[in-house]
């Protein structure tokens, strides 16, 4: 990631598109790191099963249709 020149700054608290484009790299890259996952299992264990579950499988798999 390369830094991104900071707007000028009048006053006005609205983050700027960059900021929030940055934000959110930054965001996904903690989420995907081990301790994170662990962590986010201990204090939302019932979280955990819906988001696997809302997960599509890696090939194909899952329910068919039209039978």
């Amino acid at each position: 990631m390369r830094p991104r020149p900071r707007p000028t700054d009048d006053g006005d608290d609205v983050l700027a598109d960059a900021d929030v484009e940055e934000f959110m790299e930054l965001l996904l890259l903690a989420l995907d790191s081990p301790e994170v996952r662990v962590k986010l299992r201990e204090v939302f264990p019932a979280a955990a099963a819906p988001i696997r579950a809302a997960t599509p499988p890696a090939r194909g798999g899952g329910a068919r249709r039209g039978r």
